[in-house]
């Protein structure tokens, strides 16, 4: 009898070691599955910055096309509606849609900067 209280106590003492082992692991699987989330998060957030930049220099863009448009298209009313114009008024028309450089539009191709 002795023999199969050892027999039996062997499989008991085991018990909190697979306990602990299985808290560990459910433990690591959390963590490891947490740390992939928040990574996710980091990464949708720069995203969502990189859009929002690109956004507004494609905003600034479309700007001044059309700016340059409107001028072209202004220019030939205007010429037409007085062809004895003098350069005073063409030139304050032409500077009107024009403004200084944004920092944001440097560099854009094909020029350097």
């Amino acid at each position: 009898m002795v023999k199969k209280k050892t027999r039996m106590a062997k499989p008991a003492r085991q018990l909190p070691f697979i306990a602990r082992l299985a808290v560990f692991l459910l433990t690591l699987t959390v963590g490891k599955h947490l740390l992939a989330l928040e990574q996710d998060h980091d990464h949708q957030t720069l995203r969502l910055q990189q859009q929002t930049s690109i956004s507004l220099v494609r905003t600034k863009l479309e700007t001044k096309i059309n700016s340059t448009v409107f001028l072209a298209l202004n220019i030939t009313y205007f010429v037409e509606a007085s062809p004895d114009f003098t350069p005073g008024p063409f030139e304050q028309m032409a500077a009107m849609p024009y403004r200084p450089a944004d920092k944001d539009m440097k560099g854009l191709y094909p020029h350097p900067g």
